[in-house]
């Protein structure tokens, strides 16, 4: 019975994945000011439990000041839910550690997910990043469009998803949205 269980799991959240790919790419959101820092520690908050249940370290790094963004907070919380997911699906490595960082100068917000894993190259990303592709050997849930979700995602705000090698080890996925100067 578990195995039915798991592919029903498995099967709703394809639908899911799929209806929110479809309405992405329609135009998604709606778009208004955001503070960064905010919209990151939530998306950190929504996996804080999975982490546990993994034995590994979350942590979210957030300016101290007010960074503010335009964006459509739904979708750009559901990129980076699914950023931090892989991260802890599939990049945890030995250190077990994930973090989440948003940085800021005077015209741009970054947002990155940094896992300890054995990391990503831009090839390996643009094959992930197509619909329904998942990584080699992957067979536990997961429909194929998180990061063809996150892309669509980018793409309605005007950016794109970057790797890059963790210090120490892992990979490093980022991308930039200009900030809202008040």
């Amino acid at each position: 019975m578990e195995p039915l269980r798991r592919e029903l799991a498995r099967l709703q959240t394809t639908a899911q994945d799929l209806l929110a790919f479809t309405r992405l790419r329609a135009g998604g959101g709606r778009r208004a000011h955001h503070a960064a820092g905010a919209i990151a520690e939530e998306a950190v908050a929504a996996l804080l439990d999975r982490a546990d249940e993994l034995g590994a370290t979350l942590t979210v790094d957030v300016p101290s000041e007010r960074v503010v963004v335009d964006a459509a907070e739904g979708d750009l919380l559901r990129a980076l839910r699914n950023l931090i997911g892989n991260a802890l699906a599939h990049g945890l490595g030995e250190r077990r550690d994930v973090q989440v960082t948003v940085s800021a100068d005077a015209d741009t917000v970054t947002f990155s997910v940094a896992d300890s894993g054995r990391g990503l190259t831009r090839n390996d990303l643009a094959r992930l990043s197509q619909p329904l592709v998942r990584g080699d050997g992957v067979t536990g849930p997961g429909s194929g469009l998180g990061l063809a979700i996150v892309n669509e995602v980018l793409a309605a705000h005007g950016s794109d998803l970057d790797v890059a090698t963790r210090e120490g080890g892992g990979a490093v996925l980022s991308f930039t949205l200009p900030r809202v100067v008040r």
